[in-house]
């Protein structure tokens, strides 16, 4: 499932797409996100998401392994850019 939903998101990351999906935190803590996703990166340990996180406002990492319900939706974003100040 989790080479599935690397796919979607990719693909989501290619497309500026808004993603939501449902989370298992380590400590088996339920959450619901919603934001747009940046990449994808292999830590090592493990594959890890990297979105602007929309209830966090914020970017927040995601362990692949964890998501699950994961939808694109049509809506686009704009790339956020660091600010230079």
């Amino acid at each position: 499932m989790t080479e599935k939903i690397k796919e979607q998101t990719q693909k989501a990351i290619d497309e500026t797409k808004i993603i939501e999906f449902d989370y298992y935190s380590d400590k088996k803590e339920f959450s619901h996100r919603v934001g747009e996703p940046y990449e994808i990166k292999n830590t090592g340990l493990s594959e890890k998401l990297y979105l602007w996180d929309y209830d966090r406002e914020g970017i927040r990492s995601f362990i692949l392994d964890h998501i699950s319900n994961l939808k694109v939706t049509h809506k686009n974003f704009v790339p956020r850019r660091p600010s230079r100040g």
